[in-house]
């Protein structure tokens, strides 16, 4: 697919350029009448729709290929794009509701449905959220965004299904609420109606959410499927707004977080089943403890990583080679620095879980209790929701005192205390390689942790006709890669036996 990226903003530029010709030709009024498949009705259907279907199915393919986000990076972004691709996705959904849905309601199953258009404009438009002015001044609609958060509503109560396109329509909508002017930032917003969005959300969300997380409501009679699939709508856009929010965390803290806080942590204790929904309740409780913590300790700078980390320094191989002298003069220079740079690293980790070398904060009870469910899902049935889970344990440990992450690394020690247990080992044979990637095992740690990695290369256990543990060795291969990528030689000398009698 890389391969794609020389060619990709002239093609993405065309297909653009050729959706937003067509779309104004559309503002003459042009309309079509065509037949549709079924051959027995006849559908009032504009005409923007046949002219801009191919190339915002297109775009579709492109992304379907490449990844969205890199699709989006080229879309256009102009002021004057907000209502012409506004107008045209709503025209676009009145145009498959009538395709789909008869006179007396019901569901047309041959019927044209064109969903990659759908799916591109609504990616689109959440582009357009970046436009640097209010929704008040870019769009003839006043409430745009108020509109926007209508329309995906209403969509996630009336879900029979779940798929690319409610899937970018719960993008679109995180975007703009993730908006400056979609939360009460400034003076002269808290006077707006648009800054009431965000908090008009999070009471909808947590309505929903509590009247979902009633067992009578759902799994007991018929309507567990329709239920699955608000909730991860719902995961889908807080996750995100968490994710790209432009205001300060105490503000998400109080618009978002505080009201939706109790009604899915009981729905993460009591969800073990959906994969999709305990995936997306793993970054819900990751991204939430990452915002507690950044509002605990406002010293620190928001994109730095903790200061008690192991810090190994350049790592690139190229780097490293352009940098090594010739002389050999130089090369005694160059391994006297390394060393002096490997003794201030040992000397800080020695320093850092006795909280000298490390910023000492109040951690709230609900990066606990957040802390408590990731831990929890490195043990899941699910692949997927345990390797979520291990990034989770990484990016939440960067975040807290050394004290505190010494009291995570115990936690994923003892998923190797019961040998029969393959997802256990898996999952913390994941979070100890990130926790080494990142820095966050200190040297301090290592005899602790190499045994059990060494373990793990080698687990197999039987069962029935077969074994399984082919997925642990896996995780401890890349914990042993994790290793030799961020330890200096001199740190991992007296494990070096160790390591190479496991391999």
């Amino acid at each position: 697919p890389t391969l794609l990226d020389p060619s990709l903003p002239s093609m993405v530029e065309k297909l653009v350029l050729q959706v937003k010709n067509q779309l104004a030709r559309n503002e003459s009024g042009l309309n079509t009448k065509v037949t549709s498949d079924s051959g027995n009705t006849d559908i009032q259907i504009n005409g923007m729709v046949q002219r801009t279907k191919y190339p915002l199915t297109a775009l579709y393919y492109l992304t379907k290929v490449r990844g969205y986000k890199r699709v989006n990076r080229f879309l256009s972004h102009n002021v004057e794009d907000v209502d012409l691709i506004w107008k045209a996705l709503v025209d676009l959904r009145k145009f498959n509701n009538a395709a789909t849905h008869g006179d007396n309601g019901s569901i047309n199953a041959k019927s044209e449905f064109f969903w990659e258009p759908l799916y591109t404009l609504w990616h689109w438009m959440g582009v357009l959220s970046l436009v640097p002015f209010s929704s008040r001044v870019v769009s003839g609609d006043e409430n745009l965004v108020r509109t926007i958060l209508c329309t995906v509503q209403n969509e996630l109560d009336e879900l029979t299904t779940f798929g690319p396109v409610e899937e970018a329509a719960c993008t679109c909508l995180a975007a703009w609420l993730s908006r400056p002017d979609a939360a009460a930032v400034s003076h002269n917003l808290r006077n707006s109606s648009d800054s009431m969005i965000l908090p008009e959300f999070s009471s909808w969300a947590r309505q929903r959410v509590l009247s979902l997380s009633n067992p009578s409501d759902g799994r007991h009679n018929g309507k567990a499927t329709n239920r699955n699939f608000l909730l991860l709508g719902i995961l889908q856009v807080v996750t995100k707004i968490l994710k790209h929010a432009s205001v300060s965390s105490s503000i998400l803290i109080q618009q978002l977080i505080e009201r939706l806080w109790e009604p899915l942590l009981l729905l993460g204790s009591e969800e073990q089943h959906n994969q999709l929904l305990c995936r997306h309740m793993v970054k819900w409780f990751t991204r939430t403890s990452v915002t507690y913590l950044k509002d605990s300790n406002p010293n620190r700078n928001a994109t730095a990583a903790a200061t008690w980390r192991y810090q190994r320094g350049q790592r690139r191989l190229l780097d490293l080679r352009a940098s090594t002298p010739k002389s050999s003069d130089g090369q005694a220079e160059t391994k006297e620095k390394h060393a002096n740079s490997d003794q201030t690293n040992m000397k800080r980790s020695a320093e850092s879980p006795n909280g000298t070398a490390s910023i000492l904060f109040p951690v709230p009870d609900q990066v606990e209790d957040a802390m408590g469910q990731i831990l929890d899902s490195l043990a899941h049935s699910s692949t997927v929701v345990r390797w979520s889970a291990a990034k989770g344990v990484g990016r939440v440990t960067e975040q807290l005192p050394a004290q505190c992450a010494l009291d995570v690394l115990d936690a994923v020690l003892e998923y190797f205390e019961n040998p029969e247990r393959d997802d256990c080992w898996h999952g913390a044979c994941l979070a100890l390689a990130e926790m080494a990637r990142k820095g966050l095992l200190l040297p301090t740690s290592l005899p602790l942790v190499i045994p059990e990695i060494c373990k793990a290369i080698h687990y197999d256990v039987r069962r029935g006709h077969s074994s399984v543990g082919s997925n642990v060795r896996d995780a401890a291969c890349y914990a042993f890669w994790a290793f030799a990528r961020s330890y200096s030689p001199s740190v991992l000398r007296d494990h070096l036996d160790k390591l190479a009698e496991a391999v």
